[in-house]
């Protein structure tokens, strides 16, 4: 039996007799606009930049799956890879470090300048604090005592013994020439 009546729908035709869809004739400018640059909105929804972090991110992975699981020495990309990461609040990004003296009064300040360009002036700590190995100075507030563990003392003193011991072995070594 066909359906027919009222329950069935209009159904339009052109004059070649093709069947005309009314509603897609009566989608405005700007819903055609957006149906056509579909993909265009996805990225604009997501960003441009998740986009290419995501892109970089299965690069990575595929670089990844040549290589064997378990390294056991490190290789230059995967030192240059946490070499170079990001950390927030990593104070060691403080990469230029000068000094300057103020005109007005006899005080000698820091400039530090940050890895994106921007500039600090801090008062140098009238103390001289301990050598460390990252030859960082104390802070402008620091007064003056050491309540450290001597875990740098240490440090330098077995580096120092071992440069003395190698150096020793080597001028006995060429003692007999």
């Amino acid at each position: 039996m066909r359906d027919g009546g009222a329950q069935s729908k209009t159904v339009h035709r052109d004059k070649s007799g093709a069947i005309v869809d009314l509603k897609a004739g009566m989608l405005s400018e700007k819903d055609r606009l957006r149906q056509a640059n579909e993909a265009q909105l996805k990225m604009w929804k997501g960003g441009s930049k998740q986009v290419a972090d995501k892109e970089e991110y299965k690069r990575a992975l595929e670089e990844a799956k040549d290589q064997p699981f378990a390294r056991y020495e490190m290789d230059a990309a995967a030192e240059r890879e946490l070499k170079f990461r990001e950390r927030f609040g990593d104070p060691m990004k403080l990469i230029k470090s000068g000094t300057i003296r103020s005109r007005f009064n006899d005080q000698t300040y820091r400039v530090l300048t940050t890895a994106n360009g921007h500039r600090y002036l801090l008062s140098r700590c009238k103390f001289t604090g301990t050598v460390n190995r990252f030859d960082v100075e104390p802070g402008h507030r620091w007064d003056g005592v050491d309540r450290g563990n001597k875990y740098e003392q240490k440090w330098f003193d077995r580096a120092n013994a071992q440069k003395d011991t190698e150096d020793f072995h080597r001028k006995w070594a060429a003692e007999d020439m």
